[in-house]
């Protein structure tokens, strides 16, 4: 007998002289192979038996006899009972809920049979819930986690005693137990649909976000789709399995139950089964369910999550397959949900495809929004439907030649037309939007991407994978009457993370997945302290699921934006007469302009028949007025500079006018920056040209009316179009009155510029304002000379202030004759460092960095000599900030003991160590990348960031900082492994050694600076071209930066005087007595 290694079996072996029940001991039979107490029957001269083998090798037993005894020998109580009444009852309660209507009298009977022998797999309401036997889950926290105690909310006293109610059923049902845990998450209360009476019910969850931070993550490989896709297309037979209450047939350690405690109003419990909302749980969960089929044949059964399906060719074998699993679930003991189970269907839905004898294909469902997109029906309606389509368009071939009938009709000078070609276009990227190209299989190997929007009246998502790009499938739905009235955070909400996720949970559940939304503040859905109720719901809904939330513009959302604003009437079939804004707002028009014509015939004569086959046009005006005396207001409102004879003036009798000279004055409402509605005023006058015969045509643009058009607008779109019918443009003005007087002309200048309402605005917003009321020669001179004057806006604005010209620095000569030294601050480590000392030689820009409690003076200067003069030698000059961890008696004595020449830069004025800053950039880069969880152990990476560092070209030298330092290249991990054996370098005597070393030092270092010296002279060459080099007089006033100022204080101080004037630097005088040195970037002049 082969005993396999590390496990416990049921085996079977022969035994000749037993016979009857017999009891099997507890023994030790091999070296670390064990077999346990059980009851066996001898059954043809064989039993079973458990045997345990702990070894790491295969054990093989020869000539095995188990030590037993006759069960006679004992007493036992037999628990097997005869009574068949309940067992045909359960089985009654188990075809009452079993769907059979699509299957035939064999298959019917064939599943009867199973039920009838596997009826103890099945959980009806009533029973009480067991346990899987496949051992329990154990909950493991990040090292150093805290517990979590948050206080449990307040609820309303109706939802108290349901809390009461269901805590209490739960203890019943052996799912939580009493608790002196110093943990505890808080429990919440979710509504959900109320019973068919109407009754209200509610759901008990626990909030665990604050736990999940601190468990470690328990990840589960999840099987390969395509293996089980491929494994399930060529059967007949197909039974889709649900557990009841899955997570809680699932037990949790002892030992981490405390970890899942919770408080209700007089108690603690803490849960004893899985629960929902622990982000291992579907991970968890997974694994068992792997381990409960183990062992079944994959060419019959397979699992993904906690779906099983099992698949057969014939019915036979499906019934001896089903039987095989039921089997292997009553070992394990599982029960099912036999309500929402599928047995010996022809075709089911299975991980988000229809499975059937034809093979796989994509769920039929996915294609309805698709299959049902209306025809559009206007312009917009056709942009939208192209937007949707183009985001496909490298994935269907000729697609510019496809669309091209449906693009014309989005030009703004074509008159919406839905022709036969356009009919055929839109059929044929349909089909094409739905065939296999597009849609394609999902890739579970990488995340998957859900694009979702909602409109006013509807929801729409789409899947895509995130590798092709491709769709994976389409969804959308109208909203209910009562969602109609959410919010629109709600409504997104309900779109993405809901309705979204909840219909594509066979691809989401148990895998990190990316959520694109152009609704911003969903991207802080889980970050709000005080949500509302159904913000709480929905959340609590998603804390099962693994996502990170993305912004993207809306205008990137096309996806799911044209299947959220399909047309209302098209989703839900409206039986209404619905009754646009545009149409009602035109019939009353033709009503209101009926009965004016009715009630003053005399002067306004037009035929009204004319009237309103000028205003139905398919893009008529919405808005015609005829006038008796509007000509004169609209004459003084014309600017000055534009003469009388230019007005549009109609001299027409044979229309019905009554005067000999009449202005036509069209309102057109439009978005001034919408193209398409200056198309529709030229098409508007040229039907009004056809119908009426005007003489003369032009367009008046007011140039600060509601809609905020402005004059170059109306130039820009406009001016092409004056030639085509000599329509001509003029520009309204308000009245305006012209300021001659110049104290007058100041005055309000200073009025409106320095009062509260004012608000100290620049000069163009200014000078805009201004015009709107006031007139006179320069005045955008005058504007610009009082505000550039004002001492208010210089102190407290970010005027333009061009930076000074940078210069070439000196560079050393040799390794660490000069180093650059700063502080980084962090959180505080495990170690109780928060701070690091960066130390960099600048010319090899070898890097050290020292990990720090403080930045107390003698801590770094200790620091300094114990980790960097010791090791690397004394420098000649250190140069560091103006911080006063530097700026210190300690370390300059210390610099004048070593005789180091001490350089500071100046105050807020980096650049000086500009290197070195830009080494913080890669540190904090690499520490990101590195820390991921365990934020407080970066003290432990910096040995680490060092080497990195230290190993890289860098791109002043052309070197690596190592080279230059110790003349040679550095062995690497990643040499290893194509190193070719041992290297034999050839015999050096120590003069030999040092000779060699000193020629490839001296080649190296010097080929660096020269290298150094050239990068320097580019960089100083590509800033200086948008810089300007600043020089100040002794005397002259200038105004100081205020670098430290918080957001209301003033954005520069002074004026200060000027002392010296030294290249990059001025010396200015703080007030009498204090000088102080700054760089010419934090001034300007006065």
């Amino acid at each position: 007998l082969n005993v396999e290694s590390r496990c416990e079996k049921i085996y079977t072996i022969k035994v000749e002289h037993l016979v009857g029940d017999h009891l099997i001991l507890n023994q030790e039979i091999a070296n670390g192979v064990f077999v346990a107490n059980c009851m066996t029957r001898v059954t043809d001269g064989k039993i079973k038996l458990r045997i345990l083998n702990t070894n790491e090798n295969i054990v093989k037993l020869k000539n095995f006899i188990p030590k037993t005894e006759p069960l006679s020998n004992y007493e036992y109580i037999n628990f097997c009972s005869n009574d068949n009444e309940d067992i045909e009852k359960r089985i009654e309660k188990i075809n009452a809920n079993v769907d059979t209507k699509n299957l035939n009298s064999e298959e019917e009977q064939s599943l009867r049979s199973l039920i009838r022998k596997y009826h103890d797999i099945f959980h009806l309401d009533g029973d009480k819930l067991t346990y899987t036997n496949l051992g329990e889950q154990k909950l493991y926290l990040k090292p150093y986690a805290t517990p979590v105690y948050k206080k449990p909310y307040r609820f309303p006293f109706t939802q108290r005693e349901e809390i009461k109610k269901q805590v209490e059923q739960m203890r019943k049902d052996d799912l939580i137990e009493p608790s002196v845990s110093e943990w505890s998450s808080p429990l919440l209360v979710v509504p959900k649909k109320p019973d068919s009476q109407g009754n209200k019910r509610f759901r008990l969850v626990v909030d665990y976000r604050l736990l999940n931070q601190r468990l470690q993550d328990d990840k589960f490989p999840l099987p390969n789709i395509e293996n089980i896709l491929d494994s399930l297309g060529n059967s007949k037979y197909f039974s889709c399995l649900d557990l009841a209450n899955g997570y809680y047939q699932y037990k949790i350690s002892p030992e981490s139950r405390p970890y899942t405690a919770f408080q209700t109003e007089n108690n603690h419990w803490q849960l004893k089964r899985l629960p929902q909302g622990l982000k291992i749980s579907p991970g968890a969960f997974s694994r068992m369910m792997t381990l409960a089929i183990s062992g079944l044949s994959p060419e019959f059964a397979v699992v993904y999550m906690d779906d099983v399906c099992v698949f057969s060719k014939d019915l036979t074998s499906h019934t001896k397959n089903l039987a095989q699993v039921f089997e292997r679930l009553r070992k394990v003991n599982l029960k099912l949900n036999v309500s929402k189970c599928q047995f010996m269907s022809k075709s089911v839905i299975y991980l988000g495809h229809q499975i059937s004898e034809a093979g796989c294909l994509p769920d039929p469902s996915k294609y309805e929004v698709i299959k049902n997109y209306p025809r559009p029906k206007s312009s917009d309606e056709v942009k939208r439907f192209t937007a949707f389509a183009n985001y496909f368009r490298k994935f269907i071939k000729n697609f510019a030649a496809i669309a091209l009938p449906l693009n014309k009709l989005t030009r703004k000078d074509v008159t919406f037309a839905w022709t036969d070609e356009c009919e055929f276009a839109f059929q044929k990227i349909k089909n094409i939007l739905m065939s296999p190209e597009i849609l394609e299989f999902p890739d579970f190997n990488e995340p998957f991407i859900l694009q979702t929007d909602a409109s006013g009246f509807a929801l729409g998502s789409v899947l895509l994978n995130s590798k092709t790009g491709k769709p994976i499938a389409y969804q959308s739905r109208t909203l209910k009457p009562s969602e109609v009235n959410y919010s629109t955070i709600e409504k997104e909400l309900l779109s993405s993370l809901v309705f979204s996720v909840k219909i594509f949970r066979p691809y989401l559940y148990g895998k990190h997945f990316i959520v694109k939304t152009d609704h911003r503040p969903l991207v802080y859905l889980f970050s709000m302290s005080n949500p509302s109720s159904r913000l709480l719901k929905f959340r609590t809904a998603l804390q099962d699921y693994d996502f990170t939330v993305e912004y993207i513009k809306g205008t990137d959302n096309v996806l799911a934006d044209s299947l959220s604003r399909i047309s209302i009437q098209e989703l839900q079939k409206l039986s209404v007469n619905v009754m646009t804004r545009s149409k009602a707002r035109k019939q009353k028009l033709i009503e209101n302009e009926k009965q004016k014509m009715n009630e003053n015939k005399t002067e306004n004569q037009i035929k009204y028949d004319q009237f309103t086959e000028l205003i139905t046009k398919p893009r008529s005006v919405c808005q015609l007025i005829f006038t008796k005396n509007d000509l004169l207001k609209a004459e003084n409102k014309i600017h000055s500079n534009l003469s009388r004879s230019n007005f549009a003036i109609n001299e027409k009798k044979n229309i019905g006018f009554s005067f000999e000279k009449q202005l036509l004055v069209i309102k057109v409402p439009h978005n001034p920056l919408d193209i398409s509605g200056f198309d529709e005023i030229i098409y508007d006058m040229k039907e009004m040209n056809k119908n009426l015969k005007i003489t003369n045509m032009a367009i008046f643009i007011t140039e600060f009316d509601k809609t905020g058009l402005k004059t170059k607008h109306a130039e820009k779109f406009l001016k092409k179009f004056a030639n085509i019918n000599k329509i001509k443009i003029f520009t309204i003005n308000r009245n305006v009155k012209e300021i001659k007087e110049r104290e007058k002309q100041l005055q309000i200048i200073k009025d409106l510029h320095v009062l509260p309402s004012g608000g100290h605005a620049g000069i163009l917003k200014t000078y805009k304002s201004l015009t709107r009321y006031y007139v006179w020669n320069n005045m955008l001179d005058d504007i610009q000379n009082y505000i550039r004057s004002c001492k208010t806006c210089q102190l407290n604005k970010h005027l333009p202030n061009p930076r000074t010209t940078m210069r070439i620095t000196t560079t050393a000569h040799q390794c660490f004759e000069k180093i650059y030294i700063d502080l980084v601050t962090l959180p505080e480590s495990y170690e109780g460092n928060r701070y690091i000392m960066t130390v960099q030689c600048e010319l090899t820009k070898f890097v050290e960095a020292v990990a720090l409690p403080t930045k107390e003076a003698d801590v770094v200067a200790r620091a300094l000599v114990e980790k960097v003069f010791l090791q690397y030698g004394i420098p000649k000059e250190i140069a560091t900030d103006q911080g006063t961890e530097f700026l210190n008696e300690t370390l300059n004595d210390v610099c004048k003991l070593l005789r180091i020449k001490k350089l500071n830069s100046t105050a807020y004025h980096h650049e000086s160590i500009g290197a070195l800053e830009n080494s913080h950039k890669m540190l904090g880069s690499y520490l990101r990348a590195f820390l991921k969880e365990q934020k407080e152990d970066w003290d432990k990476w910096l040995p680490f960031y060092t080497f990195s560092y230290n190993t890289k070209v860098h791109e002043s030298t052309n070197y690596t900082p190592f080279e230059l330092l110790y003349g040679r290249l550095c062995r690497l991990p990643s040499n290893l492994n194509f190193e070719d054996g041992v290297r034999i370098d050839p015999v050096y005597d120590y003069d030999s050694y040092y000779s060699d070393l000193k020629q490839k030092l001296e080649i190296t270092n010097r080929d660096a600076r020269e290298y150094l010296l050239e990068t320097k002279n580019k960089r100083v060459n590509a800033s200086n071209k948008n810089r300007k080099f600043k020089s100040f007089v002794i005397g002259e006033k200038v105004l100081l930066k205020n670098e430290a100022r918080s957001k209301l204080d003033k954005v520069y101080h002074g004026p200060f005087k000027v002392l010296q004037d030294d290249n990059e630097n001025v010396l200015i005088e703080i007030k009498p007595g204090k000088t102080m040195t700054v760089h010419k970037d934090r001034v300007k002049s006065f």
